[in-house]
This record gives structure tokens, sequence and C-alpha cells, in this order.
């Protein structure tokens, strides 16, 4: 079983995901945004040496959308827990991508976060330290709140006014 929490940046996919899994030990979270990382300093090494521009998301590069998804089915068939994936992914050729094939191999459950700009803006102005990462993810607010009320991700739950424990358990209701 797959559990993908979607949602903009700073809605708190993360912090649900953590209380999520401790309210259900033998699921473990997948984070793809650690692949992208990895991924990207692996590219901007090798740039070093060929001169070829790395992409500032990492999401648009294909190997990391490959080694997402072998990456959770590695985790399905060899070590058979419960995935958690708290990633945003609002590109719908991205998502489909990367959730058709795991659609075939078990049970995918989607959810999207979502809150008011004004609560999103706050909460990442409390997250991240950086003001560039700051910047990135409040300009990614509204491309990500509109794709996220088209029907291929549809299951939103409102985090607005909730803590991630009841967050948590709405999810685990609608399992």
């Amino acid at each position: 079983m797959i559990i993908w929490i979607n949602g903009p940046f700073g809605v708190g996919k993360t912090a649900v995901a953590k209380t999520l899994a401790k309210m259900w030990p033998e699921a473990r979270i997948l984070d793809p945004e650690k692949i992208g990382f990895r991924l990207q300093w692996e590219m901007r090494f090798k740039s070093l040496f060929i001169f070829k521009k790395v992409p500032s998301d990492f999401q648009d590069i294909p190997e990391w959308r490959k080694r997402t998804l072998e990456e959770i089915l590695f985790r399905l068939k060899v070590r058979q827990w419960p995935v958690i994936v708290p990633m945003t992914l609002v590109n719908a050729t991205y998502f489909k991508e990367i959730l058709a094939p795991l659609c075939e191999a078990t049970d995918v459950y989607h959810f999207s976060l979502v809150a008011k700009p004004t609560t999103i803006r706050k909460r990442i102005n409390r997250k991240f330290a950086s003001q560039s990462s700051k910047k990135w993810a409040i300009s990614q607010i509204e491309t990500c709140l509109e794709a996220l009320k088209k029907p291929l991700f549809a299951m939103n739950i409102d985090t607005e006014d909730r803590t991630r424990s009841q967050i948590a358990k709405d999810i685990v209701s609608r399992l």
C-alpha cells in the first residue's frame, strides 16, 4: 500500500507523514525530495566536467522520476512495508508517469493537503531558513493550489486550523 501525501510546499506533508508513521509503526516514509537533492548534487558534480546545466527543479529530470518509482517499488516488493510518500507533485504528466505503475503494483491512496495561501506563506516563513528557498516555495503556492483542484488530484484535505494528528486521523479514516 502507498499513501501519497501531496500539497503545496510548506503545507505540512512531511509533518503529517511523520504523525501517520507513528500511528502506523509498520509503515515507512520515503521522501522523494532526498532522491532529487542527491541527483542534483550528482549532476552538479558531473557538470563541472561536462558543462551541462542542471535543472533547478529536480522533477524535470527524467532520472528523478525513474529513481523515485524504482525506490517505491523496491520498498513494496523487497521490504513489503506500506510506504508513505510526502511529495508535492502537480505536473499531471509526471504524476501519471510515477503513479500509474504504482497503481498497477498495489493500492495507492492519494491525498492533497490544502490551506489558504496566507496560511501556507506563514508556514513557509517558519519552516525555511534560506531566503531563496522561501521565495521559491512562496512563488509555487498559487500554481500548486490551482493544480490540486483538478480531478486527477482529488481527495483534498483542508489543513486550515487542524493539527497534524487530526489530519493523519482523517487520512486513516479514508483508507
